[in-house]
């Protein structure tokens, strides 16, 4: 009874997969719930997130982005942030879950229309929340682009399924709406939707299809245009337009030419997505003849453009969640003729599916490894603050130069004009300048500075230079990673 009336609405249980599957990962890998990953108690974002969360909770008690608070990204993260971090822990994991279920929901249908096969479905699933798990920090910014991501590649495939140019457009409107958002987000996710339109040109050119070209163009631009409407009209009645174009149009770039992959995430952008490409390229030189022409181009255009650009610039591997569910379908569609076509089907997809399986529980059980988190020492870190400051120190007389977590996790109150920044930030914008740092530090009156002398050593050095005489080292208990400074 239930299976019939799953087939009569089968749209409900592709969402009702989706829902499951999304619900479960999000339990076991990100930081509101995880009971595998280590991090940072009572503060369900950890460094990224909770930068963002700052931002965005600042923002909605009236502080002015860019100005009194600072971060190189645009506003529509600190929106998501501040809505979502209004509705508490759990309404953030549900706005989360939404967004992952949908992109869940969209790859499936993608992968039905090249097959039924529950198995093959089921791997291509499987593979997209193992690299999604794989990313960790999740919550993240990519998160609010990657539902868009999968409705735009379910309609791009539909198209070149069914020869229907008609799919492109709608295709194109959610690549305009995410090219929109993550020009105001993080530039460089927008080379996702780029990589997209460059196929629409190649495909126009081989077609001869101009009129086609430029009605897709115009949709692009148009949902480009559309999306940056509310931050710049934002920006420019809030008096910080300057400081927003500085921010995300020059300190942005900054900080991805600077920052470099580190060390053990490179076994990701240097090993398994170039591995991805080669798997995409020997599938398709000895399986073209079961795609047609415009297909295989779409997977080398769009591949081709995005990979190599997004290799040049990834720093971490949650820089490429907003191409995932491109690489989830294009890696299944290639494997189809495989798992399908040839004698043994069965058991070759019985195996990948236990591999990525194997796969996802590896992700999970590393990926701790790869961000550096100590759950133990963070708690350690957190009852040293609480023990050392007060509430009324909290409030807006405490620097922090260490993880933004902390400021959620130990309840303190960004203070105005706070430099409430991830370490890469002084070392790449002009705002964090050692003239600039010199300046603020002799202008704030803060009683506590907590310094992490690892990830931000280039502040904790020159704070100890300049403030050493002001400032004494408050005790600290074995095993914690920060230094709290009290002024004398």
């Amino acid at each position: 009874m239930v299976k019939e009336f799953f087939n009569k609405h089968h749209a409900l249980y592709i969402a009702l997969v989706a829902l499951v599957l999304s619900f479960l990962t999000l339990l076991s890998c990100s930081c509101i719930t995880s009971f595998i990953y280590s991090r940072v108690p009572d503060a369900p974002y950890y460094n990224d997130g909770a930068m963002f969360y700052i931002m965005g909770s600042s923002m909605a008690n009236g502080y002015t982005p860019y100005i009194d608070v600072f971060d190189h990204k645009g506003l529509y993260i600190f929106y998501y942030t501040a809505i979502s971090g209004a509705l508490g822990r759990t309404g953030l994991f549900f706005v989360i879950l939404i967004l992952l279920s949908v992109s869940v929901f969209f790859i499936y249908k993608t992968i039905e229309l090249h097959t039924k096969s529950k198995v093959i479905i089921f791997i291509s699933l499987l593979f997209f929340l193992v690299i999604y798990a794989f990313s960790g920090q999740i919550p993240n910014d990519s998160d609010l682009e990657m539902p868009f991501n999968a409705v735009m590649v379910y309609f791009y495939v539909r198209a070149l399924k069914s020869d229907n140019d008609k799919d492109f457009y709608f295709g194109n409107v959610f690549a305009g709406i995410s090219a929109g958002i993550a020009i105001n987000l993080r530039m460089s996710d927008a080379l996702v939707p780029f990589a997209f339109t460059v196929y629409i040109l190649v495909y126009s050119i081989m077609h001869k299809k101009w009129k086609f070209l430029f009605i897709n163009a115009g949709i692009v631009l148009g949902g480009i245009v559309v999306m940056s409407i509310p931050p710049f009209l934002h920006a420019y009645v809030g008096g910080f337009l300057n400081d927003m174009l500085e921010a995300v149009y020059v300190s942005n770039f900054s900080y991805i030419a600077t920052s470099g992959v580190k060390e053990g995430h490179q076994i990701f952008a240097y090993l398994l997505i170039p591995s991805l490409v080669v798997i995409y390229a020997l599938l398709l030189y000895f399986k073209r003849k079961e795609f047609g022409r415009d297909f295989i181009i779409f997977i080398g255009v769009s591949v081709g453009v995005a990979l190599l650009v997004e290799l040049v610039i990834a720093n971490y591997p949650h820089y490429f969640i907003v191409l995932y569910p491109y690489i989830s379908v294009s890696v299944t569609l290639c494997a189809i003729p495989y798992l399908t076509n040839e004698q043994g089907a069965n058991r070759i997809g019985k195996a990948v599916n236990i591999s990525m399986i194997a796969l996802m529980t590896i992700a999970y059980l590393f990926n701790p490894i790869f961000y550096g988190l100590n759950e133990t020492t963070n708690k350690k870190n957190v009852a040293y603050i609480n023990e050392t400051i007060s509430e009324e120190g909290k409030n807006g007389h405490t620097l922090v130069f260490c993880s933004p977590s902390y400021y959620i996790s130990a309840d303190i109150k960004v203070g105005y004009g706070d430099f409430a920044c991830q370490s890469n930030h002084v070392q790449v914008s002009k705002r964090f300048s050692r003239e600039n740092l010199i300046a603020y530090l002799d202008s704030q009156e803060s009683e506590y500075v907590i310094l992490d002398d690892g990830s931000y050593s280039f502040v904790s050095s020159l704070f100890i230079e300049l403030k050493n005489n002001q400032y004494q080292v408050v005790t600290a208990p074995e095993g914690v990673s920060i230094s709290i400074y009290q002024k004398v």
